[in-house]
């Protein structure tokens, strides 16, 4: 694939990238704190927790971010609301325990939310000055043809507080690598203002920025109609959107974390119940006690799944190329039957997951035969193989396994991925309880 491009403008060294801002935010809030703790002559570690909330919370609410539109104004109402979300959980936690808080104490956090939304209003007049003086920018590719392209072109040029170079400008997304355009040009932000690439080009395409860590936004379709307070950042008027998840590798170390507890855990308390189904398989079936089966993972990796031998042993080539056993096969006995309506005989793969080669939840991994018919007949299906597969999984949670349609099952595991979040987690293993106590598995 090409990845010609009109180059706007030669590479500058020393810039206070997008990354360095936002750690600049990081740090005047960190010192803004330290200040307000010491003329609040009461503050102790106590009120200390009521400020990390606040962090917490702005962090969340996405006020780390490094803008192209620099308005404390705009930023308030979040201010404002990580401030009181913050004391309110700081309030409540205090209720719970025995911690010694005082009203004076809920209050002076929630002010101090609203005062660090304040504080962002002298940072922005020296950052706006940086943006001007050619120090702090960000290298942008604009991806677009039309006319909405060429007035954010020319805003770039015109308009130096959004602190943007305009490295680079392909016209649509049909025959261009994204990663490699963006690294011709030294790149870290791509900006999509419409193309006449597919949906499912332009989304293959984006999901591979985003996995080589580029900054990808979105202006969205009818963008006229779209409230400053939906959008994600706003040029010359035209407000855009964030496209994909930010995964932080604090979020991905505790996702491993918790799979390694929950599956160590699980192993533990339920190994009298896996000791029992296995005796009463190999003795209903006359085989082994364990199913191995080669999978496909992340990033298209192979490795040994695991479950209960819960059907009459066939042919290996047989097993790995039938696509499903109906509940009346010979092949599967009354205890088999039950073992997989309620998803038991899936239980070995906890071990999977305590070794790495899975997570509780993530995409369901296919056998290599299959994966390779379904790359050719849907092209987003290779995508889902992004983040480790998973025991469970929004597919899953939605009743979309065994002989179901692969395009929804495609779709609800790319959805995860672009939007993966440690709560999301949280969520479909709560919501897979409820799956397997009414026996829907397969």
């Amino acid at each position: 694939m090409g990845a010609a491009m009109v180059s706007i403008r030669a590479l500058q060294r020393h810039h206070l990238s997008a990354r360095r801002q936002t750690l600049a935010l990081v740090v005047v809030d960190a010192i803004a704190l330290a200040a307000i703790t010491w003329v609040w002559a009461g503050a102790g570690v106590v009120e200390a927790v009521g400020l990390v909330l606040v962090v917490v919370f702005r962090w969340r609410l996405g006020l780390y971010r490094a803008r192209f539109s620099l308005s404390c104004l705009d930023e308030l109402p979040r201010a404002v609301q990580a401030g009181l979300a913050g004391a309110g959980l700081f309030a409540f936690l205090g209720a719970l325990s025995s911690l010694d808080l005082h009203v004076t104490d809920v209050i002076w956090v929630a002010l101090t939310g609203v005062l660090l939304g304040l504080l962002r209003a002298p940072l922005y007049v020296i950052l706006r000055n940086l943006r001007r003086n050619d120090v702090a920018r960000e290298r942008l590719l604009l991806v677009g043809g039309g006319l909405v392209a060429d007035a954010i072109a020319e805003m770039a040029e015109d308009n130096p507080d959004y602190g943007l170079d305009l490295a680079g400008r392909v016209p649509d997304l049909l025959d261009v690598d994204l990663p490699r355009a963006a690294a011709d040009v030294e790149a870290g932000t791509v900006l999509v203002a419409f193309s006449r690439a597919s949906e499912a080009r332009e989304v293959f395409e984006i999901r591979r920025g985003l996995a080589a860590g580029l900054t990808v936004m979105a202006v969205p379709r009818y963008f006229d109609l779209i409230g400053a307070d939906r959008a994600d950042d706003e040029l010359f008027g035209v407000p855009v959107l964030r496209l994909g998840a930010e995964r932080p590798t604090f979020g991905l170390v505790a996702k491993r974390g918790m799979d390694i507890v929950l599956a160590a855990v699980a192993l533990i308390v339920l190994s009298p119940v896996l000791l029992v189904a296995g005796l009463l398989v190999k003795r209903e079936t006359g085989g082994g006690l364990l199913f191995r089966q080669t999978r496909i993972g992340k990033g298209g990796r192979g490795f040994e799944l695991l479950k209960l031998q819960t059907m009459k042993p066939v042919t290996e080539d047989l097993s790995d190329t039938t696509w499903s056993v109906t509940p009346d096969s010979e092949r599967l006995g009354p205890v088999g039957s039950f073992l997989r309506k309620s998803s038991i005989d899936e239980l070995p793969q906890l071990w999977n997951i305590l070794r790495g080669d899975m997570s509780f939840v993530g995409p369901r991994p296919e056998r290599p035969y299959f994966v390779a018919q379904f790359r050719e007949q849907y092209p987003h299906y290779d995508d889902r193989l992004r983040m480790p597969a998973g025991l469970t999984g929004l597919a899953q949670i939605h009743d979309l396994r065994g002989d179901t349609s692969i395009d929804d099952r495609a779709r609800f595991d790319n959805r995860y991925e672009d939007h993966w979040s440690l709560w999301s987690d949280v969520k479909i293993i709560l919501k897979t309880v409820p799956k397997v106590f009414k026996g829907s598995g397969g």
